[in-house]
């Protein structure tokens, strides 16, 4: 179920994907390649806070390496830890990442530099934000 980022990009190739977690030396979670596939990438609709972090945007996967996660992967190696690949910034321009060792999400705190233990995957993550943009009705 998709959270209709504003501004996502295209759905990347599965060629794109592989070149990617071949790139980063790990292959990407299940639901995190699902997210790349339905949304690619884009703006929330409201800023929600999880764990003190409201993310913004999340980056795409797209052909350009100047920009996006290639970009940010590449942009990051001198100081998050080796193991965490930006998906998304929150409101303060700090990193949101996937530890790719195990799919879990974490904020970076911006005062401290470290991480915050957001969520235990992305599928979670996103649960979150869905529930929180889009809450259920009373009763419903």
């Amino acid at each position: 179920m998709k959270i209709n980022l504003t501004r996502a990009g295209l759905p990347p190739s599965d060629n794109l994907i592989a070149e990617f977690a071949s790139t980063v030396g790990h292959p990407l979670p299940g639901d995190y390649v699902d997210f790349l596939r339905e949304e690619n990438g884009g703006v929330t609709p409201c800023f929600v806070s999880i764990k003190g972090v409201q993310i913004q945007c999340f980056y795409s996967l797209r052909e350009e390496r100047s920009e996006g996660l290639f970009y940010e992967w590449v942009a990051s190696r001198g100081f998050l830890p080796p193991e965490f690949l930006p998906i998304a910034f929150d409101i303060t321009g700090e990193q949101v990442c996937l530890r790719l060792s195990d799919g879990t999400v974490f904020g970076m705190n911006e005062d401290t530099g470290e991480p915050v233990r957001m969520s235990a995957s992305v599928g979670e993550l996103l649960d979150t934000l869905r529930e929180a943009f889009d809450p259920p009705t009373p009763g419903g």
